[in-house]
């Protein structure tokens, strides 16, 4: 595998995931379910959700673009 293949299959991965990430805030039905809040969760329950929530929204397409990477080099 060439470095420009590498370089192609990663923007491609990352122009995808990108995709993913963008759509459901230009549909405009998903977009008014992504705005309401919900109310019934207790405030400290509530904030460590958030956190392991931010946590996998960080680290997983970053575990997921390591594993292509990993798959190529097989």
């Amino acid at each position: 595998m060439t470095a420009n293949q590498l370089q192609l299959y990663i923007q491609l991965a990352l122009s995808i995931f990108v995709l993913v990430i963008a759509i459901p805030f230009i549909l405009p039905k998903t977009r008014n379910k992504l705005g309401t809040l919900r109310k019934n969760r207790h405030n400290r329950t509530s904030f460590w959700q958030n956190i392991a929530d931010g946590l996998e929204l960080i680290f997983t397409p970053i575990v997921l673009i390591i594993k292509i990477i990993i798959g190529f080099f097989h």
